[in-house]
Order: C-alpha cells, then sequence, then structure tokens
C-alpha cells in the first residue's frame, strides 16, 4: 500500500534511520482472492511469518540477526501475534541458518490502549503512522483498524491526530 509506504517513510525520517521497501505484489493479490467481498475482514493466515521470514533473509544478508516485530496483545488474540508463536519462529529461523536470529516483539504484553499512551509519554507522532485496511489517502474510519485506532486514542484519554475521511 503506497499510504503504509509514505508513512514508514515519515517515521524513518523522524527515528533518524534508513527506510528500505521490500515490495510483495503477491500478498496485495492474494489478500484480495482470500477477500472477494471488500466489506468482510479475515484473518491472513501466515502473514507475520511471511514477513517475519522476509525479514530475516534479508537481515540475514546485511549481517543483521536481530528482528523487531510491532505484534501488540489483544482480547483475541491471533495464533501469529502470540509469545508463544515468537518463540517457535525465533527457534525456526535459527535453525534454518544454523546461527542465532533473535526476535523481538517489545510491544507483545501491550494492548492499542497501552501503545497509545506509551507512544504519547514518549511524544511519538502518532500524525505519521497509518493502520487503515483501506489502503486510501486518508483513514477511512470504518473498518476494524481504524475502529480499533479511534477507540484507543478514546479509553486513553489522548488527543486522536488521525486525519479520517
Amino acid at each position: 500500500m503506497d499510504q503504509e509506504w509514505k508513512s514508514r517513510q515519515e517515521i524513518c525520517k523522524y527515528l533518524g534511520i534508513k527506510p528500505y521497501r521490500i515490495d510483495f505484489p503477491f500478498m496485495g493479490k492474494l489478500r484480495d482472492e482470500l477477500r472477494p467481498n471488500r466489506k468482510r475482514y479475515i484473518f491472513f493466515p501466515f502473514r507475520n511469518l511471511i514477513f517475519a521470514s522476509l525479514g530475516a533473509l534479508y537481515g540475514y544478508h546485511i549481517g543483521v540477526r536481530d528482528i523487531a516485530l510491532g505484534i501488540i496483545k489483544s482480547s483475541d488474540p491471533l495464533p501469529d501475534c502470540t509469545p508463544k508463536f515468537c518463540e517457535k519462529l525465533q527457534a525456526a529461523l535459527t535453525e534454518s541458518v544454523s546461527n542465532p536470529i533473535v526476535i523481538h516483539a517489545p510491544l507483545i504484553t501491550m494492548d492499542k490502549i497501552d501503545v497509545v499512551r506509551y507512544g504519547s509519554d514518549h511524544d511519538f507522532p502518532y500524525e505519521l503512522t497509518y493502520s487503515c485496511y483501506e489502503g486510501r489517502t486518508r483513514h477511512c474510519g470504518k473498518c476494524p483498524a481504524c475502529l480499533a485506532r479511534k477507540e484507543a486514542f478514546k479509553e486513553s484519554c489522548i488527543e486522536d491526530p488521525t486525519s479520517y475521511e
């Protein structure tokens, strides 16, 4: 999604790090095939496994053995968003190259409200972030990701800087 990439570039600029883009055009095509009714949002099996594996592949070739995932705690956790998944992923990646690969999931014990509060306490520029499933220029305000985002800001009593349609 172009909007996610633009957001990522702005966040990397803010953090003083170089963004790197690896395109997976097949992922969008596959997602759309698995979600023929665009109003229905479904679990995308193996998504985090694929992204982490491709990130580890790239990291391995540039000498990086630490992989960070932005997985957060949920009241109804997806199978690939758990500490157990991260532990097994780390073991599988390490075994696959016979070298230690370390998976970091620093937010895994935090829910969205905790993340919003943490970021706010550390002056994180949430206005640079993008989380809408629709991929439009502005957040749609109606998809599950936008609704969860709105709720997290509301529940944390922190002003939502997001521009919604």
